[in-house]
């Protein structure tokens, strides 16, 4: 059984106020010191999959690079990341988070959550814990995208008979 199109829609809609909402909370972290939320994710791409080329870091939080090289760059100017020759490759560069710039993250996702737990904070660990989870899901579907869509879905309109 698939999701019906109305459900589609709020899916779509509530996903929408979501993000209005997440992105509110990370400006007012931000504003009281947090790192910005782009830094963040190649930081956090750094801590969980280990040093690697800046391709390799845009290939995971999906930043083009351009994008990625100015924001490689601001942290680097930050000390929180650092750029060495590959040693496989000496015209590559291998970028690794620092020890201040995991020091950093930490910081910046305290804040964040700290924010988050103030506007959420009627919520119990069961409560969050089932947000956790149904996003989560969500977003394992999102990321495996059409390579898991319907066999139909060329034949016929969603919603068509």
């Amino acid at each position: 059984m698939f999701v019906q199109d109305q459900t589609a829609i709020q899916l779509v809609s509530e996903t929408a106020r979501f993000i209005r909402n997440a992105r509110a909370v990370s400006f007012e972290a931000t504003k009281a010191g947090a790192l910005n939320v782009p830094l963040s994710l190649v930081l956090e791409a750094l801590l969980n999959h280990g040093s690697c080329r800046a391709a390799q870091v845009g290939e995971q939080i999906g930043f083009t690079p351009s994008v990625l090289s100015r924001h490689i760059a601001e942290l680097e100017e930050h000390g929180l990341v650092e750029r060495v020759a590959d040693p496989d490759d000496a015209r590559a560069r291998i970028v690794t988070i620092t020890e201040h710039g995991r020091k950093r993250l930490h910081e910046s996702q305290q804040l964040r959550a700290r924010r988050l737990i103030d506007r959420i904070g009627v919520w119990d660990e069961v409560q969050a814990a089932e947000a956790v989870q149904a996003l989560g899901l969500l977003s394992d579907r999102l990321e495996r995208g059409a390579a898991d869509a319907r066999p139909d879905d060329d034949a016929q309109p969603a919603g068509g008979s």
